[in-house]
């Protein structure tokens, strides 16, 4: 299975102990994909959303946890 990466330029702050907001961004071109595809959001809205859109348009069955772990992987103090 693929490596996946996550943009994380659109994290919000943390205040204290609290994450404010997980919104994160995925791309389909980050992947490699001709395709213009972007979901931006909280982390299950755009794992859910990239896991339909993988599987809908290119024929490829990722796993939520894969995205998680690649998410959790680039904040892992964040998230």
């Amino acid at each position: 299975m693929a490596e996946l990466s996550v943009d994380t330029s659109n994290v919000s702050t943390i205040q204290g102990d609290k994450v404010i907001s997980k919104i994160v961004n995925i791309r389909c071109d980050d992947y490699g994909f001709d395709c213009d595809y972007l979901m931006e959001g909280v982390i299950d809205q755009v794992v859910d959303a990239y896991c339909e859109h993988m599987n809908d348009e290119h024929g490829i069955e990722y796993s939520k946890g894969t995205i998680y772990k690649s998410i959790y992987k680039k904040y892992p103090t964040v998230l």
